[in-house]
């Protein structure tokens, strides 16, 4: 009786044991982000459109009139933003900025308008966002799938 009772123990705890193993497979593809660094790429982009709100009222309504589609050109529009925003003490980058990848910034020639992209490394993470943002080529960003943008003026 004794051994029936281990063996039983046994059989809950291989099946319990398959059954963690299976919910941790399927919660990953239904439950998980896809990628932290998309979490974290739409966190950024909120933070940087505050701050170019922020920019765009302290400087006579305008915004930077800048073109930033690499990493070098955004590590100098992140000091132009610094430089004229004391707010914050320093500019997102993209967490495969040391990869050449970055974030897009591109603006019109008054400084009126500008449009913000990043590239999701998984576009399916956020892919009902990608029906409501701007594509085509604007103000020398392209931002055709899978680059996401938003700008305050630009409708899809």
């Amino acid at each position: 009786m004794n051994r029936r009772v281990v063996k039983f123990f046994l059989v809950i705890a291989f099946l319990a044991l398959a059954v963690l193993i299976l919910i941790n497979i399927t919660a990953h593809d239904f439950f998980r982000p896809e990628s932290t660094s998309d979490q974290r790429r739409l966190r950024d982009m909120y933070d940087i459109s505050r701050i170019l709100a922020f920019y765009h009222e302290s400087n006579s309504s305008t915004y930077p009139i800048f073109q930033a589609s690499n990493q070098e050109e955004w590590t100098t529009f992140s000091k132009l933003l610094l430089v004229n925003n004391k707010n914050y003490k320093a500019i997102p980058q993209d967490s495969y900025s040391e990869e050449g990848r970055s974030y897009l910034y591109g603006s019109d020639e008054t400084g009126s308008n500008y449009v913000f992209g990043v590239r999701f490394d998984n576009p399916n993470t956020f892919k009902e966002a990608f029906n409501e943002d701007i594509d085509g080529l604007i103000f020398g960003i392209d931002c055709n799938d899978p680059v996401y943008c938003v700008s305050p003026a630009v409708n899809p």
